[in-house]
């Protein structure tokens, strides 16, 4: 990074960001993501980082791409904010719906409830 080769790498990288929120490789995201890739970085078959963060339940990923800006590019919004409900990435797990569904780990709901509401997303955020 001396060179500035990381910047150059991280600003022309076409499918870092996804491959980075595919593979759920946190710590490269935000490096991609300090180094000016774009957030809303997308695949033609799976559609954007944001989605692919907020289908894998990646709430942490999510959450940085919100916070680097995906929302303003986000091709299909009205598909991840109910992806977000559906898959109820904003509340602690409900045991009677049987498997669990929810997100067990309350930073990473804590941090995508935030970033949610700094994006102005308009979805429920549950009380802690």
């Amino acid at each position: 990074d001396e060179r500035g080769l990381g910047v150059r790498l991280a600003e022309t990288a076409r499918h870092a960001v996804f491959w980075a929120v595919q593979r759920d490789y946190l710590e490269l995201l935000r490096a991609l993501l300090a180094r000016g890739a774009s957030p809303s970085q997308r695949d033609e078959l799976c559609g954007s980082a944001l989605r692919c963060a907020v289908e894998q339940n990646a709430a942490a990923a999510a959450a940085e791409l919100l916070d680097a800006g995906a929302w303003e590019e986000e091709a299909e919004p009205e598909r991840v904010l109910a992806l977000v409900e559906s898959r109820r990435l904003l509340r602690a797990p409900a045991f009677s719906f049987g498997r669990g569904v929810g997100l067990a780990d309350a930073e990473a709901r804590l941090r995508l409830a935030n970033a949610v509401r700094a994006a102005g997303l308009q979805l429920e955020i549950p009380e802690a």
